[in-house]
């Protein structure tokens, strides 16, 4: 197995191939500087496992893998995804509207009688009374 290291200099970099030989000469001249600097290789051995090892001992499986990655948008509803995606400001005028016009509470004409268009009879009724009234055809 053969890495490439690049070794910068001042002006350029160049790259320094290394061969099997080499990488071990490496690693050994690694791990007793760090011992002289006082870092145990143990506790580092077990950082780097702990970093490095996502599987935890586990043998990787591809359709487990897809499983978990899948596991959330499977577990909420379509209709939850679509909810999730609009904006709080779509909700806020649903119960209660924004114009509250307190004359369309009570009958313009009549203020004992219920308001007008409540009642499509009544409303048809009223209505060919005023064009009665303006066209006086009785």
């Amino acid at each position: 197995m053969r890495a490439q290291f690049e070794r910068l200099n001042n002006q350029s970099s160049e790259v320094c191939e290394i061969g099997e030989d080499e990488e071990d000469e490496m690693r050994v001249s690694l791990l007793s500087e760090m011992e002289n600097a006082g870092i145990s290789t143990e506790d580092f051995n077990d950082m780097l496992a702990k970093e490095l090892d996502i599987f935890n001992g586990d043998e990787y499986s591809f359709t487990k893998d897809l499983r978990e990655g899948f596991d959330a948008g499977l577990a909420t509803s379509t209709a939850d995804k679509i909810f999730d995606t609009l904006p709080d400001h779509v909700f806020w005028d649903i119960k209660r509207p924004l114009n509250e016009d307190p004359e369309s509470y009570w009958n313009k004409y009549n203020n004992a009688r219920a308001p007008a268009g409540t009642n499509f009879f009544e409303m048809r009724s009223t209505e060919r009374y005023f064009r009665s009234q303006k066209l006086h055809d009785n």
